[in-house]
Parts: structure tokens; sequence; C-alpha cells
């Protein structure tokens, strides 16, 4: 599960237009409207002076047991600890399957990394914060 900012900001951006049209019969703006918006991802929340609204985005998504496509997946946020499997460099990719064990999000902050072109187990365990991943067939959890 992939999340960027411009699609937060898209729905906060679509949210307080819907709540600054709010008048009331009298064609006046009504008191602080809120409005609440849930998207997957972290738990956001904006406030802002009358007469602007209230905006609240909370989180639906879980951490999930796959990696399907290439990028940083957050530990705890985007996947869950444990072992993950791989067939390898995907048909698409340029026959290497790249991976890095990152201590952070920061991609430089490598724990492991490695290219393979065939299958791979990788284990993310107390010290990883984020696997980057290129190249690859989808990475499943199998433990």
């Amino acid at each position: 599960m992939r999340r960027t900012i411009s699609a937060v900001l898209t729905c906060l951006a679509a949210a307080g237009a819907l709540a600054l049209t709010a008048c009331s019969a009298a064609g006046k703006p009504n008191a602080a409207p809120t409005v609440t918006v849930t998207v997957p991802g972290p738990v956001v929340s904006v406030t802002t002076t009358a007469p602007a609204p209230h905006v609240t985005v909370t989180t639906t998504a879980q951490p999930q047991a796959v990696m399907s496509q290439d990028g940083v997946y957050v530990v705890g946020l985007d996947i869950k600890h444990g072992i993950y499997h791989t067939t390898g460099a995907s048909p698409s990719g340029s026959n290497n399957c790249y991976y890095a064990l990152l201590s952070s999000t920061n991609t430089n902050d490598i724990i492991d990394n490695n290219n393979v072109t065939g299958p791979a187990t990788i284990t993310v365990g107390a010290g990883v914060k984020a696997v980057d991943t290129a190249g690859c067939n989808p990475w499943r959890k199998i433990g």
C-alpha cells in the first residue's frame, strides 16, 4: 500500500472546498464547519482558524504481507516484520532484483543489500525500519 502526500492534500483540498461553501439560509457562512475524510495512510489532523473548516484525516490501512512493486516499504506502516521470499528478477526488470534492508526510510541507511537474479529470502527483523526493492517479482511474507 503506497501513499503519496499529493493524494492526501487533494483530499484535504476537496474537503476544504466543500466546507468553505457551506452557508446559512441567510447567505452568511456557517460557524466553523467540520469535515472528516478517511483515507489510507497515517493519521493527519489539520485545524485552521475560522471561517476555514476543521479537517481530520484518519487511517484505515493495515500493514501488508506482500511487496508487489518497486519502492520503499516502511515496516509497521506498509509491511509487517517477518521473512519474505521472491522468485527473483521481474521479467519486465533488468534481470536484476535489488533489495536493501534499511535502518530508516533514508535509502542510504543500508543494513544489508544485494542484487539477485533468482529466488531470494530476506528477514525483516527488529532493526529494520524499511525495505527498498526494485526489479523484483513480488516479495511475499512466508514467516
